[in-house]
Order: structure tokens, then C-alpha cells, then sequence
């Protein structure tokens, strides 16, 4: 949100020469003050965020002060998807998710390597499809 906005802000100006005398100590506020949400961000989600499938369960570890573990057994696996938004699509991400036959919903695995997530896809309904159970 902070890169549309700053791109605003400096586009503006180029294309409207009255709002320069503003415009310029904004885009420097709002670069400043986003800097840290933008080099922070990324970090702390990938230390506090794991994910592993094996051939009995998908478990997704989520969250920095409330720590969220989901297990979802194969058995009960009802669909795997891999979603890629326009924004991931640009850096070569996608979101993973994991439905269950499980009043708590949907396992979610968000910010993966495209291609790595189009994989775990791909085994994981593998292993759901040689899995006996009923997935209810």
C-alpha cells in the first residue's frame, strides 16, 4: 500500500506542477516512515511463519504474539489450491491452501515460491488421493 502511495506522490508532481511545493516533503514522510514496515515486514513474517507437508498431515505455524499451529491430516484433505493474485504473480509467489473437512477451515500458506507451491500442490493431492479415508 505504502509503494502505490509513494508512487503517487512522486508521479503527481510530474503532471501537475502546482502540488510540487507539498508533495516532495510528503513522498519523503511517507518513504521514511514506511521504510521500516517495508524491510521489517518480510523478515518477521518469515521467521514466524513454517509450513511442512508430509504424507500423514499438513501443519502451518502462524503468528508472532499468538502462536496459531494447524494440523490437517491427509484423511481429511478435501482440496489444495494455489493462489496467485496479481501482485504475487509480479514476484513470482503464490498462496497455498489446504481445505479440510475441519470446523476451523482452511490451512493457509501465504507468500511461496510459485513454483515451489505449484509442487507441494501437486504431491500433497497425491498423497491425499493414495490416502484411504473419506475426508468428512
Amino acid at each position: 500500500m505504502s509503494v502505490l502511495l509513494l508512487a503517487l506522490l512522486w508521479a503527481v508532481p510530474v503532471f501537475w506542477e502546482g502540488v510540487r511545493s507539498w508533495s516532495e516533503p510528503v513522498f519523503w514522510v511517507v518513504a521514511v516512515g514506511s521504510a521500516p514496515t517495508v524491510i521489517v515486514m518480510p523478515l518477521s513474517r518469515y521467521l514466524v511463519h513454517r509450513w511442512e507437508f508430509t504424507d500423514k498431515a499438513a501443519y502451518s505455524l502462524t503468528g508472532w504474539l499468538v502462536r496459531e499451529w494447524r494440523i490437517a491430516p491427509v484423511s481429511r484433505i478435501q482440496g489444495v489450491n494455489t493462489v496467485r493474485g496479481p501482485l504475487q504473480r509480479l514476484f513470482g509467489l503464490a498462496t497455498l491452501r489446504v481445505t479440510t473437512a475441519s470446523e476451523e477451515g482452511t490451512v493457509v500458506v501465504p507468500g511461496v515460491d510459485a513454483d515451489i507451491a505449484t509442487e507441494a500442490a501437486r504431491a500433497l493431492t497425491e498423497i491425499t488421493w493414495s490416502t484411504p479415508g473419506d475426508a468428512t
